[in-house]
This record gives structure tokens, sequence and C-alpha cells, in this order.
């Protein structure tokens, strides 16, 4: 929802009326919310269907009041939508994984069979890991 929050704020500001704020109303369920990103992308769309490569370099207004070059909205765009997909992604694949994330864990940290010391890289990671699983249920 974030990432459908910023793309209508910065299509405003930069291409609209410049009216929208942060009180948006927001997605009650996942399917509702991948809609609603879909969504969000379309005005961005159309405006870029519509520029001429000079018309990059326009100055465009920014939601916090600052002139970008419209390229640097659409790369600023573009970056924030990459940015959190990994993120999403990464999350999905530790959740996915998570019961073999902590039998390799357990079959690290069980000192009688292989004494492997707690400061060992692979249980720091594992353990960073386990916390992120952890944070996101």
């Amino acid at each position: 929802m974030h990432i459908a929050a910023v793309i209508y704020l910065y299509w405003d500001y930069a291409f609209g009326p410049a009216t929208a704020s942060f009180d948006l109303e927001m997605p009650g369920n996942a399917a509702t919310a991948a809609d609603w990103l879909r969504a969000s992308q379309e005005p961005l769309r159309t405006v870029l269907a519509e520029l001429a490569d000079a018309d990059l370099e326009i100055p465009r207004k920014t939601n916090w009041g600052e002139l970008w070059p419209c390229h640097r909205i659409f790369r600023t765009l573009i970056n924030e939508q990459v940015h959190h997909g990994a993120e999403i992604s990464l999350l999905r694949e530790l959740y996915r994984y998570r019961e073999w994330l902590g039998s390799q864990r357990a079959a690290l940290t069980d000192r009688r069979s292989r004494k492997v010391s707690a400061r060992s890289p692979a249980i720091k990671g594992l353990s960073f890991i386990n916390a992120l699983v952890r944070s996101s249920r």
C-alpha cells in the first residue's frame, strides 16, 4: 500500500492538481491493495506515453515543494517499486523456508555433535534471518 500511496502522491504533485495528502483511503485487504497498486500506475503510464524525450528535463513539483526534473520522478518511483518488491520477495522466501532455516540453526548449534561456535558467521546469519521471519508474522 505504501508503494501505491507514494505513486499517487508523486503523480498528483508532478502532473496533477497538487492537492493530495498522506490522508489517502487505504484498501482493506490484499486483493484490493493489489488492484490499488495496479491502478496507481495507470496515470503515470498515461503521462509517460505523452511525454517527448525533451519533456523529461522539465522541472516538476514534488509533494514536499522541491522541483525535480521529470526523469528523476520516474526514476525515483521505479527505484521505490524495485526496492519494496525486493523486500517483499525476500520476506516471502524467508517465510517459505522458515522451518528449514530453523532446522539448519538447530543442526549448527548442536554442540555435542558439531562443536560450532555461537560466533560463527553461519549462526549469526541464521539468527538475523530468524529474527526477520519472526518480525514478519
